[in-house]
């Protein structure tokens, strides 16, 4: 779905460096809404859901709209938004320009694809989506997180993860030479199923770089008493770009993320990665689209430190507290506070041009303090669950989060079985209890052998 803050801002961009309507319809494509009525009131109600959390951002859905659009979703929607009087992020009116007042009037060309083709094939919606996306000419590469948001909503669509790794792959992000990388990280640190902890990166990832942005639009032309229609498009439901910002992690940093021991035993370390990942995205120093305020020797800084395992336990705390509140108000205040911890860890802050804490208890008050500060009754979650399809392959992702010790070395390795014969520095890692040294290879023969106390164990000599 649409973000309002990027559907604004991209308007903008397109405003001021010019807008070429020739461009549109090449780069304009829309399916038509369901003709069977459960499909249909559930579009028409992802749509309206979209529009009550833009904060009138965007404009109402009437009800007479008769395509959902697959391609330059964030532009129609400014223009929406333009046309039916929003007011922008910064509070001031839209105003129409002589350059939007003929779009606005007449429209453009769009392709449209049948319904019953999307009744036929269910993905080619997505598919569509992501790969034009990737050819519009005023799209930014794909980063990461995008990559992520695309895979979460295809797996959350019945698509097996595999399957959504090729459909993205197709798109061409820019993260396309180590998807596979990227696809681990939103499988094992996304927070399971729902991957509540992608939404809340890419959440706060598009709130944190929108927030440093003041946009003033000029205008020469004030519109009095002319109505315009404009073209009958919602934003298609599935997989788009959400994210507001584009910076790029790159693959080594990436592949860190995603792999990297910090040699704590028994914890995935997951809220940690997504807090060095949040810090990584929103940060201020960057170079040709790079973020250049995190490096591979500062995760080595972080490997085997009392002061880490606090980090993951206190990033704990207050993912639970970020849960209990509305997302505009949670999601925010918990990335601030991952990245605030992770570079105050680091001893980065300054360099980084944040605000500066002397600890994590400090770091803690100022999360309650924007957590107290905004929240009402109202605010708290008391939002239904989200029906969703169910995923072809439960298996395939995993919530980390809420695991224990026990449960954490067993999917840490899912390689060892009972009987079989492993090396002993592959092994021991999740021993408890003894300690054997001077071994090649040892065999199980309990299946709890290596989470708790074994009753035997099978030594072979080298």
């Amino acid at each position: 779905m649409i973000n309002g803050h990027n559907a604004h801002k991209k308007g903008g961009d397109i405003l001021s460096s010019g807008v070429k309507a020739d461009l549109l319809p090449a780069n304009s494509l829309a399916v038509e809404i369901s003709l069977e009525n459960n499909a249909k009131d559930q579009q028409f109600a992802a749509n309206k859901k979209m529009v009550a959390e833009s904060t009138g951002l965007l404009a109402e859905v009437h009800g007479s709209e008769r395509f959902l659009t697959l391609a330059n979703s964030h532009f129609i929607q400014w223009d929406k938004a333009m046309d039916a009087g929003c007011k922008g992020p910064d509070g001031s009116p839209l105003i129409v320009t002589p350059d939007m007042k003929p779009l606005l009037r007449d429209g453009w060309g769009w392709k449209i694809i049948r319904a019953e083709a999307e009744k036929t094939w269910p993905n080619l919606p997505s598919f569509a989506s992501m790969a034009m996306n990737s050819h519009n000419s005023n799209q930014i590469a794909t980063n990461e997180l995008e990559c992520m948001m695309q895979l979460a909503d295809l797996y959350q669509a019945g698509m097996k993860m595999d399957d959504a790794i090729m459909a993205v792959q197709a798109s061409a992000p820019a993260c396309k030479a180590y998807l596979q990388d990227v696809a681990y990280f939103c499988k094992m640190f996304g927070g399971g199923s729902t991957f509540p902890l992608l939404k809340c990166l890419d959440h706060f990832c598009t709130w944190a770089f929108l927030s440093t942005v003041v946009c003033v639009l000029v205008s020469f032309f004030c519109l009095l008493g002319d109505t315009y229609v404009l073209c009958f498009l919602l934003p298609q439901s599935s997989s788009g770009k959400t994210s507001g910002h584009s910076l790029l992690v790159v693959e080594e940093m990436m592949n860190h993320l995603s792999y990297f021991d910090f040699r704590i035993t028994g914890h995935s370390m997951a809220l940690t990665r997504v807090a060095i990942a949040a810090t990584i995205l929103t940060s201020k120093k960057s170079q040709d689209g790079i973020s250049k305020l995190i490096y591979k020797s500062d995760f080595d800084k972080l490997r085997a430190k009392e002061a880490t395992m606090k980090l993951d336990e206190t990033l704990t705390s207050l993912w639970a507290e970020a849960q209990r509140v509305d997302k505009d108000l949670g999601y925010p205040a918990f990335g601030k506070a991952c990245c605030n911890m992770v570079l105050h860890l680091l001893q980065k802050q300054k360099l980084a041009k944040r605000e500066t804490f002397e600890s994590f208890e400090d770091i803690m008050k100022d999360f309650e303090n924007n957590l107290v500060g905004g929240a009402t009754g109202a605010n708290l979650s008391q939002q239904p669950a989200q029906t969703q399809s169910q995923p072809s392959e439960p298996s395939a992702v995993k919530d980390l989060v809420n695991r224990t010790p026990v449960e954490v070395a067993k999917l840490q390795n899912s390689h060892i079985k009972a009987g079989d014969r492993c090396l002993a520095c592959t092994l021991f890692v999740f021993c408890h209890g003894f300690t054997v040294t001077n071994l090649c290879s040892i065999t199980c023969t309990q299946k709890t052998f290596c989470f708790g106390t074994p009753t035997s164990l099978q030594v072979f000599s080298s």
